[in-house]
């Protein structure tokens, strides 16, 4: 009895730390704005399919952008705001302000902040974009997820063009 119980929990163990260091993130579609589409100031949603592998779920805590340079793109950034989203019906491609107040009032999007939405398997990450300095020069280079899973704290990076054409 007491070897079953040792290999039970070994075998648990096993399986937490494989889903652990294999499981990941992936996108599975982007979306972009040209330049010339884009006023300064003004609100625009992004989607981009957000797909999980592994046995559990886990919790977001943080989606942060990085520059090339190695720099992360904070929320105090004089050039671009970006707040990140999951959209729960899984609908937003690309939208202005006054398309997603459209589709807001119809109910064919509802935007959860990424520590409040339950992650599955598929799912739509949306980046709320403001741009702020007309110079500004697209040079995100990646996107930092930072999450947990079972309270253990994990971050994973994933190569990422940007926002604009």
């Amino acid at each position: 009895m007491k070897k079953g119980i040792i290999v039970l929990i070994t075998v648990l163990m096993l399986v937490f730390v494989a889903n652990y260091y294999y499981s990941t993130f992936s996108l599975s579609s982007t979306s972009t704005f040209s330049r010339e589409g884009i006023s300064l100031n003004e609100n625009y949603y992004l989607g981009y399919g957000l797909n999980w592998s592994g046995l559990f779920r886990p919790k977001l805590v943080d989606v942060s952008l990085r520059n090339s340079d190695g720099l992360m793109i904070d929320q105090n950034n004089d050039e671009v705001e970006i707040v990140p989203y999951i959209d729960m019906e899984k609908h937003t491609g690309t939208l202005d302000e006054s398309g997603y107040k459209d589709n807001l009032s119809k109910g064919t999007v509802d935007y959860v902040s990424i520590t409040d939405a339950d992650i599955s398997e598929n799912n739509l990450l949306v980046l709320k974009i403001n741009l702020k300095d007309e110079n500004y020069i697209n040079s995100v280079y990646s996107m930092v997820l930072s999450y947990k899973i079972f309270g253990v704290p994990k971050e994973q990076t994933i190569e990422f063009d940007g926002f604009l054409d």
